[in-house]
C-alpha cells in the first residue's frame, strides 16, 4: 500500500480479525493514515472497539448502513473531528439469519432484498453522503469482489452466500466509480495462510469456466466484439491474471522481485512449436504487463529454446511440466544461457524471475502404477517422487554456483528457483501432506490446492528435510531399475500425458466457452 501519511480514512465492514476490511485497515494505519472504523450495532460494538485497541487512536463510530440517518450522523461527526475525507474502504456485508440455514437457491425476493440493501445499495449511499468530504481529493473505495475462484457449488451452497450473492450482484453497477476491487478468497489466504503466489492452468480455467454462470457477464460483453474462442478466454484470463498480479503487488515489492507471482500458461497445444511458443508468451507478457507475471512455458525439448529465448528478452517464465532429472538439468542450462544473451546485449537480468517447475505426485502414482503390475513394490512405493525432487534440487545447488554463475550474479541476476507442482496426495494411504513436509528447503516454492494447504495448517510438520537422505534418494533410483522399473520411461511417459492432459482441457475449455457463447446469444 502506498504511503497515506496524513491522509483520513472511514473503513466501514470491520467485524473480527478475518474481516477482508481489517486487513485493510491495519494495512492503511501501518502507511500513516488515521481511520474512522464503524460498527452497525451493539452487538458487533464490543468485537470492533476490541479490535480498534491495536490500532493508532481511531475513532470508533456507530452506523447501520442501512440508515440513512445514522450515515448523517456518521458524516457529521466525520467532517467534525476530520475536517474532509481521503478515502472509504467499504466491507459491509449482512443477510438476515432467515437466509442462512438453507443453500442460496432458497432464498426468499425479500431477504435477498435485505441483504442487496446493506451489501451493496449501502456503497451508493456512504459515496453519496462522504462526497462533499472528498470533493476536491481523489476518492477511493474498496469492496470485497465476487468470489469467481471459489467452486461454483460452494458459492451456492455455502450459508454466507446470500451477502456474497448480493456484493456479486452490485458490484456490476460501479463502472463509473473510483472502485478498487479487493478479492475476499486471495486476500484471506495471503492474510491468513501467508499465501505469496499463484499459479493457473488449461485445467483449473476450464473448471471454472465450465461450471454455473461467474464469467456469464464478462461472456456478454466481449461477444460482441469477438468470435474466436481463444481469443475470448485470453481476454478473461488476463483479466484474471491481471487482477491476482495487482493483489499480490505489495508482496512482490516487498520482497524486492523474490515473491508475490502469478502464471498464466500459454497454449499448450504449441507445446512443440518454439516459435509460436515464444509469439504468444510475448503476446501474453504485452497484454497482462505486470512485473510479476510469469508466463508457463512447457520443459518439453522445442520448449527449451523458447524459454532461452524468453529469458534472452527480458521476460519472467515459470518453466513447467518437469519429471525427470536429466531435463531439469537442460532447463536450468537454458536458463542460464538465456541470461548470458540478455547481460551479452546490455539487458538488465534484475527484472527477471524463473522458477523450474517440478511435478511431484503424478510421478508416485506412475510408479506405483508399474510396480503394481509388477507383483509389488516390496517397500519401494511411494517413494519416487521424493527422491526424484531431492535429486533435482542438489542439482540446483550445483548449477547456481562457480564462476559462471558469480559472473551473473554479479549482474544481478537471480538463481531459478525449484518450484514443486502437483503437490496434493493423489493415494489416500499416503499422507495428505508428504509432498509438503518432505520437500521444505531454502529456495522453493510449493505450489498447493486449497484442501493441500488446509490439511498443512492443520497437522503438517515444518522441518528442513530437502537436504535430507538424499544418498538414499539416489539408491532408490537403483533399487527401482532392479525392480524392473525404467526411470527414463516413466518420466517420458509423464511429460507426454502432462502435455496432452493441459491440451486436452484447453480444447475443452474452448468447446465450454463456444457453448455458452451460443448459449448467450440464443438468450
Amino acid at each position: 500500500m502506498s504511503d497515506l501519511t496524513g491522509t483520513h480514512g472511514l473503513i466501514v465492514g470491520v467485524a473480527n480479525k478475518r474481516s477482508i476490511a481489517w486487513g485493510i485497515a491495519q494495512a492503511a494505519q501501518a502507511s500513516g493514515a488515521r481511520l474512522a472504523l464503524t460498527y452497525p450495532s451493539a452487538r458487533l460494538e464490543e468485537n470492533v472497539r476490541e479490535l480498534a485497541e491495536k490500532l493508532e487512536n481511531p475513532l470508533v463510530l456507530p452506523c447501520d448502513v442501512g440508515s440513512d440517518d445514522q450515515i448523517s450522523a456518521l458524516t457529521t461527526t466525520l467532517e467534525r473531528e476530520f475536517g474532509g475525507l481521503d478515502f472509504l474502504v467499504h466491507g459491509a456485508a449482512f443477510a438476515p439469519s432467515s437466509a442462512l440455514d438453507h443453500p442460496f437457491v432458497q432464498t426468499t425476493r425479500e431477504d435477498f432484498r435485505i441483504a442487496l440493501d446493506v451489501s451493496t445499495y449501502s456503497l451508493i449511499a456512504l459515496s453519496r453522503a462522504v462526497q462533499p468530504l472528498m470533493e476536491k481529493l481523489d476518492a477511493r473505495a474498496a469492496v470485497p469482489a465476487r468470489p469467481r475462484r471459489r467452486a461454483v457449488d460452494e458459492f451456492l451452497e455455502g450459508n454466507d452466500a446470500v451477502v456474497r450473492g448480493a456484493l456479486d450482484a452490485g458490484c456490476r453497477f460501479f463502472a463509473g466509480y473510483p472502485i478498487t476491487p479487493a478479492s475476499s478468497i486471495l486476500a484471506g489466504m495471503m492474510r491468513e495462510d501467508t499465501v505469496v503466489g499463484v499459479t493457473s492452468n488449461p485445467t483449473i480455467f476450464q473448471k471454472a469456466l465450465s461450471s454455473g454462470t461467474a464469467y456469464d457477464e464478462e461472456l456478454r460483453g466481449l461477444l460482441d466484439g469477438e468470435d474466436d474462442a481463444k481469443e475470448i478466454f485470453i481476454a478473461l484470463a488476463a483479466r484474471d491474471v491481471g487482477d491476482a498480479c495487482d493483489a499480490l503487488r505489495p508482496v512482490w515489492e516487498g520482497t524486492r522481485g523474490r515473491d508475490g507471482y502469478v502464471s498464466i500458461e500459454v497454449d499448450p497445444t504449441l507445446a512443440y512449436d518454439v516459435e509460436t511458443t515464444v509469439a504468444e508468451a510475448v503476446r501474453l507478457h504485452a497484454l497482462i504487463d505486470r512485473p510479476n507475471l510469469l508466463v508457463k512455458i512447457p520443459a518439453t525439448k522445442p520448449g527449451l529454446a523458447a524459454v532461452e529465448d524468453m529469458i534472452a528478452r527480458g521476460r519472467s517464465i515459470n518453466v513447467t511440466l518437469i519429471f525427470s532429472l536429466e531435463r531439469y538439468a537442460a532447463v536450468a542450462e537454458s536458463y542460464l544461457r538465456g541470461l548470458e544473451r540478455l547481460v551479452a546485449s546490455g539487458g538488465d537480468p534484475t527484472a527477471v524471475a524463473s522458477v523450474a517447475s517440478f511435478f511431484v505426485s503424478r510421478v508416485d502414482t506412475e510408479a506405483d502404477r508399474r510396480l503394481e503390475l509388477l507383483g509389488g513394490g516390496d517397500g519401494l512405493e511411494g517413494k519416487l517422487a521424493v527422491a526424484n525432487a531431492k535429486l533435482a534440487y542438489r542439482h540446483y545447488g550445483q548449477a547456481f554456483v562457480g564462476e559462471r554463475w558469480e559472473y551473473l550474479a554479479s549482474k544481478g541476476a537471480r538463481t531459478q528457483r525449484c518450484l514443486w507442482a502437483s503437490t496434493s496426495t493423489k493415494n489416500p494411504a499416503y499422507r495428505d501432506v508428504l509432498y509438503v513436509e518432505e520437500l521444505i528447503g531454502p529456495e522453493t516454492v510449493n505450489t498447493m490446492p486449497e484442501e493441500t494447504i488446509r490439511a498443512f495448517q492443520d497437522h503438517g510438520r515444518v522441518e528442513p528435510t530437502l537436504e535430507r537422505g538424499v544418498d538414499e534418494a539416489a539408491r532408490l533410483l537403483d533399487e527401482l531399475a532392479e525392480a524392473g522399473v525404467d526411470y527414463d520411461d516413466v518420466t517420458e511417459t509423464l511429460e507426454r500425458e502432462g502435455v496432452q492432459k493441459f491440451a486436452d482441457s484447453f480444447e475443452e475449455l474452448l468447446e465450454g466457452i463456444r457453448a455458452k457463447r451460443a448459449a448467450l446469444v440464443a438468450a
